[in-house]
């Protein structure tokens, strides 16, 4: 396979092969999303309360109960979701397989759980108690009012034709997120095979494959993240241009308008504008049109913040002045750092349903690896090693390790802030929190590592080894976890 993959002519029609990579992911997340139960996905029930609640008209006609929300993690009932979800949920049984991880229930004959009872339609898909249980800015987020227009275009079938053809849509962003991710592997200046073989590890990485596949808003945000990492490629690449402006500043107000982990693109946008336009005085290479093109950007980026978020809430709650701050961040520093090895099993795709596990074998391989990579990217910028041809310069370098430490550092920012107020890690920070990245992580990988291997042909056999590592783990979790788990 490695001989097949290395070989000249293999790559002779790349966007053929791009083809093959997007059809292929698409092919293998509809798989997933028919063997992920209803509701199993991470909050899934609440993202599609909130897509039916968005559908409801505005004078509510029907007899509203208020509710306190118990959010029982075995009682569907206690949860203020539509009347339709939370029927649905019990005729399904979800919560008998879903915390005590026993299988799925099947009936005798080729039909689910009470399906035929759930397709009846009998139940409204309106909130009948309130306050409703949708996410945080439900009302004005950008995924779930597609998601609504969608729900609404197919209003006369069934939850679960509803349900499923919604996760597709969150597939069909996935698969645009890896079709921009091979971009930014390209213009940065990664080979076309290189880009390509790139391009299929990021569809085989396993926690992407899976959360992908949910109702959720991380896909949309996910794109906006691809769209304004190939915007900041093309900008370093070819300068000041309206094209490589436009694709970041509709990234960034996709994401907003998504949700708030985009609000870190904004300070990296203007720190980049910013930064260029500064050499570029220095060298006297900018007219006075692109100056003011580039405050007026800024002033609007702010704004746009401004008016879309209460900045000042963000700000950790500690009680106290500067010790107190200081105190608050200690605390929650000595409380999530051992916390790292395993948001990075998450990371991975470790899936915690069983406590043997080959998939860790296969996650310390890839440890190992991005440690070289790491000490490579190190060499690169701050001992000056010689850049192989095959890998992006240092000015891109630099561009994705921004954009990790920003999003990074906005995690953990909210992270600290629920902290401040709970004593507890209520967020958790999950590795999936992180995938926004993960293009910019698969190049940093490669450039650390071409940096300490500098022949093409090692880094070719490497990359290789790389994607077979992820196409196994893949693998393996799929048909030897997530498949048992539910059906065997």
């Amino acid at each position: 396979m490695k001989n097949f993959l290395i070989n000249k002519d293999f790559w002779k029609a790349p966007g053929f092969i791009l083809f093959l990579i997007l059809f292929s992911f698409f092919l293998r997340e509809v798989f997933l999303v028919a063997v992920f139960p209803i509701f199993s996905g991470q909050d899934e029930a609440r993202h599609y309360n909130t897509i039916q609640y968005l559908n409801e008209p505005k004078e509510k006609v029907w007899e509203i109960r208020e509710a306190e929300q118990i959010n029982e993690k075995k009682n569907l009932d206690t949860y203020n979701f539509s009347e339709e979800i939370i029927n649905t949920g019990n005729a399904a049984e979800i919560f008998g397989f879903k915390d005590s991880l026993n299988k799925i229930n099947f009936p005798a004959g080729s039909m689910g759980r009470n399906e035929n009872l759930i397709n009846s339609r009998q139940w409204e898909a309106i909130n009948k108690k309130y306050p409703p249980d949708i996410t945080g800015r439900g009302y004005q987020d950008l995924y779930h009012r597609l998601g609504a227009f969608i729900e609404k275009k197919i209003s006369n079938q069934s939850i679960l034709i509803r349900f499923y053809l919604i996760r597709i849509f969150s597939v069909i962003l996935a698969t645009i997120f890896i079709f921009l991710s091979y971009f930014v592997f390209k213009n940065s200046g990664f080979s076309k095979q290189h880009s390509l073989i790139m391009t299929a590890i990021i569809s085989f990485q396993m926690k992407f494959s899976t959360y992908m596949t949910n109702i959720n808003y991380a896909p949309l945000m996910f794109v906006s993240f691809a769209g304004f990492t190939l915007g900041g490629v093309l900008y370093l690449k070819n300068g000041l241009h309206w094209k490589n402006i436009s694709l970041m500043l509709a990234s960034v107000v996709i994401g907003i308008f998504t949700k708030g982990s985009a609000i870190v693109l904004i300070p990296v946008f203007v720190g980049l504008l910013g930064f260029t336009t500064w050499k570029k005085i220095k060298e006297d290479k900018i007219n006075k049109k692109n100056i003011i093109l580039v405050i007026i950007l800024c002033i609007f980026l702010v704004s746009l913040l401004c008016r879309s978020y209460d900045v000042l809430s963000f700000l950790p709650k500690t009680g106290g002045g500067i010790g107190k701050t200081i105190e608050s961040f200690s605390d929650y520093a000595s409380a999530s750092l051992p916390k790292i090895y395993s948001l990075s099993k998450n990371y991975w795709g470790k899936i915690g349903w069983v406590r043997i596990d080959y998939a860790l074998s296969f996650i310390w391989i890839i440890w190992i690896i991005e440690a070289f990579a790491l000490y490579g990217i190190v060499r690169f910028l701050f001992f000056k090693d010689k850049r192989p041809d095959f890998i992006p310069e240092r000015k891109y370098i630099w561009f994705f390790l921004t954009l990790i430490i920003a999003l990074q550092i906005g995690i953990r920012f909210f992270d600290w802030r629920i902290f401040s107020t709970s004593g507890k890690l209520n967020l958790g920070t999950p590795g999936r929190y992180f995938l926004p990245n993960l293009p910019v992580h698969i190049a940093l990988l490669f450039s650390g590592l071409g940096i300490i291997i500098k022949k093409k042909s090692y880094f070719d056999y490497l990359i290789v080894f790389f994607l077979i590592l992820i196409f196994l783990l893949s693998f393996h979790i799929i048909f030897n976890v997530i498949v048992p788990r539910y059906y065997l």
